[in-house]
């Protein structure tokens, strides 16, 4: 009894396809466990916006973390205490962060203007 309680724990762990009798229509891929973002059934004008979506995210981040990276490093150098400087860059730090999740949460929300509606 406990040996085949065992075994049908470790399939039911190791197995990554959920087994569901509303799962018969779709595909293997679409039964993996994944994250919510991921859709495999796309048309191709949401494949086209989710490639420009990302395109832009990578882009427009780069962008910002390059300016960041310069700017912060003009104020670095003309901070003169340590004290000063760790001051700065924790603000810095912080400051980056919250800009890129604004940047990140403006590309989504644009992203979902532009798609058109589920019916």
């Amino acid at each position: 009894m406990k040996g085949r309680a065992l075994a049908e724990a470790l399939h039911f762990l190791l197995d990554p396809v959920v087994r569901d009798q509303g799962d018969r229509d779709r595909s293997r891929y679409e039964r993996l466990h994944r994250p919510f973002t991921f859709t495999p059934r796309l048309s191709l004008v949401e494949a086209v916006v989710a490639s420009v979506g990302a395109f832009l995210r990578i882009l427009l981040g780069s962008i910002l973390f390059a300016v960041w990276g310069a700017f912060s490093l003009v104020v670095w150098s003309s901070a003169r205490g340590l004290l000063l400087r760790a001051g700065l860059l924790l603000a810095l730090l912080l400051g980056f962060l919250l800009a890129f999740a604004l940047l990140l949460l403006v590309t989504k929300l644009l992203m979902l203007l532009v798609l058109p509606r589920r019916r």
